[in-house]
């Protein structure tokens, strides 16, 4: 059976991160991390391995550099903005993974200044803005706190009218594909519904429970 390669390109990303997306999902739902150490230890070696394995799909150094910057910022923010003050936030906060692997503690305010950068590219790689793309759509505010708040709507905006149209609905059968012209506000939420309806796929498609995976992580890590 033949595979619709536009599917498959997006699938990668998805599929890369996958480990990534589930982790977060689990930690934004106030998942306890009771070893922080093990947990920090195992995530620093995901992290790792996802740099392997994006070398080895053949992506450049500076789009490695920006998934990995997205994907640290993503889980340091999901780690320390948990309710519960538990060992694995006290773990990060004296290493937080974007201070490890980029020698920073402004994540919250250069993540969307690499994103903003990006999309002023003329032509940006598709697969570093699906990235992007997830992470923010996982959650993730930065410096801003308000997800309203005018300049991130525009920022997400354009980012929403740079995506190719197989991230938002990568053949998902619950993506409408819109059949009239839509206004730049149905462009905003088109992209959000779209990113949040893979998200949901993924989180039913894998066979591997999220509170399952943490508490792998944390036993392998020790």
């Amino acid at each position: 059976m033949m595979t619709n390669s536009r599917t498959v390109k997006n699938n990668l990303i998805d599929m890369l991160f996958a480990d990534t997306w589930l982790m977060v999902c689990q930690l934004r739902q106030g998942a306890e991390i009771t070893d922080g150490k093990a947990f920090y230890r195992r995530v620093c070696e995901h992290i790792d391995k996802t740099r392997q394995n994006l070398t080895e799909k053949g992506y450049s150094q500076s789009a490695i550099e920006n998934m990995l910057y997205a994907q640290c910022a993503l889980i340091d923010e999901s780690v320390m903005n948990r309710i519960e003050r538990d060992d694995g936030y006290l773990q990060w906060i004296q290493s937080p993974l974007q201070a490890k692997y980029f020698n920073t503690l402004e994540a919250g305010d250069k993540l969307w200044d690499r994103l903003r950068n990006l999309l002023n590219e003329p032509a940006p790689n598709h697969d570093v803005l699906i990235c992007f793309h997830r992470v923010i759509t996982l959650g993730f505010v930065g410096k801003y706190r308000q997800t309203n708040a005018p300049e991130r709507e525009q920022i997400i905006e354009l980012l929403n009218t740079q995506l190719p149209a197989y991230a938002l609905s990568s053949d998902l059968p619950l993506v409408m594909k819109p059949k009239h012209r839509i206004n730049r506000r149905h462009i905003y939420w088109l992209g959000w519904f779209g990113g949040i309806m893979v998200i949901a796929m993924l989180w039913w498609g894998f066979s591997v429970s999220l509170e399952h995976l943490l508490q792998q992580w944390v036993i392998q890590g020790k």
